[in-house]
């Protein structure tokens, strides 16, 4: 996490940008398991978006920018374990 950490300090110093963490539980308490890093970030729940058009057209367009060999087919209804009904 040292190595995340730093990472992101050394990007927002050099290109003068406030990076954005994202993700759950476990990201929130590896943020703000020192006071140093904690004090950074604000905490902003964010609703989880629901299986509808404008979440197909995101893994659509994250297929396409993907080189073919990579692309998993994230939009496929075949597999049901990539969202919740």
């Amino acid at each position: 996490m040292k190595a995340i950490f730093s990472f992101l300090r050394r990007i927002a110093r050099v290109h003068d940008i406030s990076p954005v963490v994202v993700g759950g539980a476990a990201v929130f308490d590896a943020v703000h398991d020192t006071n140093e890093m904690g004090s950074r970030f604000d905490r902003v729940p964010i609703p989880r978006w629901g299986f509808n058009e404008d979440f197909a057209t995101l893994l659509a367009s994250l297929e396409a920018s993907m080189p073919s060999g990579d692309c998993r087919n994230f939009g496929g209804r075949g597999e049901d374990h990539h969202h919740k009904p």
